[in-house]
């Protein structure tokens, strides 16, 4: 379907077709893949590619070409996307600081869109990364001692991805 999210980089590819009549005026159809021929199988009145090689994340188009015995042509265009993963890095604080506040600020950076979720011990933030693909939250609590913080990534394609680093929280420390 046009503007499809595809989370694979190698889509099997299909452009439905119906049965001809023999003498009804048309020739062979063409499929092409980003303005590149390529040569599909024909399966059950559907013209089938996969790839050989793997696409780049992004956009592509798929563009099936119909002409008759005169020379009009059937075009039909589709724009997909391959969006094959997703990122998510916990900015700040950096791994392994230490505070002497309980509470910091985290910043989370990834796939712009993407929801994220942060988890401190027991406590939960969410939240969705900007256009820019940053997002901060801010005073989470820390406990005295190793804290894990862990960001966790999904696209809108479904795509995840997680990052986990620790802190400290030694009241009797200077400031990180």
């Amino acid at each position: 379907a046009d503007g499809q999210v595809v989370t694979t980089t190698l889509p099997s590819l299909t452009a439905s077709v119906s049965e001809v009549p023999p003498g009804a005026g048309l020739a062979a159809p063409t499929l092409t893949l980003d303005q590149a021929l390529v040569a599909p199988e024909v399966l059950a009145g559907q013209l089938v590619f996969t790839p050989a090689a793997a696409l780049a994340p992004g956009a592509h188009t798929l563009a099936l070409t119909w002409p008759d015995l005169a020379g009009n042509q059937t075009l039909v265009r589709r724009t997909f996307w391959v969006d094959p993963a997703t990122q998510v890095r916990i900015t700040s604080p950096a791994a392994g600081a230490v505070f002497n506040a309980p509470e910091t600020n985290a910043i989370v950076e990834g796939e712009p869109g993407a929801a994220v979720t942060v988890t401190v011990g027991a406590a939960v933030f969410t939240g969705r990364l900007d256009a820019a693909g940053w997002l901060t939250f801010r005073e989470i609590a820390l406990q005295p001692g190793s804290n894990s913080l862990t960001a966790h990534a999904v696209d809108a394609a479904g795509n995840t991805a997680e990052h986990t680093l620790s802190v400290a929280m030694d009241a009797g420390q200077d400031a990180a």
